[in-house]
């Protein structure tokens, strides 16, 4: 698919409700920074309120849907994040799945991990001079935060990255990719939120293409799953994207809380869900 340029239809929650009405199977699936929650500069301080921890316990009680939170976050973080019972939590960008008894870490990541201290030591040196900058060492993946970085130092970090991207390349194991305000350094082979994902829907529903997907993202990782997912319910959220491969757009993470308090109170009623036990 190739992105369209600007901002595709704003969500209108009338079609949206419609949909999940005459669906027999839902799977909700959101971000987690930037879409349910502001982003902060501390990511440690970007807890879910009161009031939607509440709406997603609720979503969790139509028998007929799924909720999913997908996240770059360790798995360790996200539950401490998330802590409402039967919410599937995928992290790592798909790296790490825990959902209705789904436990799965990629074996591939796991083999890196020597790799990725390595890399975590020289960067510190590297990134010393940046006032601000702070790695976050996630086990399968590193996270380089530049937040609170003094805009004047961008030009000089780009050069940095740059050649860390060229080194990283040359080496085939890890790769560099961009989000809001970090750099991500992952494994280098096809996996991503996108397949993860896809992963999920094969997992618990097989044969049931039927199911009616959601997905609520505010970053550039989160295209990995608007490209695999080309005629479901993709929502960007955020203003003005140059490019994005979502369906609908929502101006900000209130609009979703909005969405997700009205969803869970419309399909609060739903009729029950039909057993999967055969198919897991």
């Amino acid at each position: 698919m190739v992105p369209r340029s600007g901002l595709p239809p704003l969500l209108k929650l009338s079609a949206l409700q419609t949909a999940c009405e005459t669906a027999d199977h839902i799977l909700l699936c959101s971000d987690y920074d930037g879409t349910l929650v502001a982003l902060q500069e501390n990511p440690s301080q970007c807890f879910l309120s009161e009031q939607l921890w509440g709406i997603l316990q609720r979503l969790t009680e139509c028998p007929k849907l799924r909720v999913v939170i997908v996240s770059g976050r360790s798995l360790k973080d996200l539950k401490s994040l998330i802590t409402v019972p039967k919410v599937g939590l995928v992290a790592n960008h798909g790296l790490e799945i825990d959902m209705d008894g789904l436990c799965f870490t990629h074996p591939s990541a796991n083999s890196l991990g020597h790799v990725l201290l390595q890399w975590h030591s020289e960067l510190t040196n590297r990134l010393a001079p940046f006032p601000g900058i702070w790695i976050e060492d996630k086990g399968l993946s590193l996270t380089i935060h530049f937040r609170k970085l003094c805009p004047s130092y961008y030009p000089e970090l780009s050069l940095v990255i740059e050649q860390l991207r060229q080194e990283l390349n040359s080496q085939s194991l890890l790769v560099v990719r961009a989000g809001k305000k970090v750099f991500e350094i992952r494994p280098n082979f096809a996996w991503d939120k996108g397949a993860a994902v896809e992963s999920i829907v094969k997992e618990f529903y097989g044969a049931h293409s039927d199911v009616l997907r959601i997905y609520f993202g505010d970053d550039q990782t989160d295209e990995d799953i608007f490209r695999v997912w080309p005629d479901a319910w993709t929502i960007y959220v955020g203003e003005k994207p140059s490019t994005t491969l979502a369906n609908y757009y929502l101006p900000s993470f209130e609009n979703v809380a909005s969405i997700l308090t009205a969803l869970s109170t419309n399909l609060n009623d739903c009729p029950t869900k039909p057993s999967f036990s055969a198919l897991l």
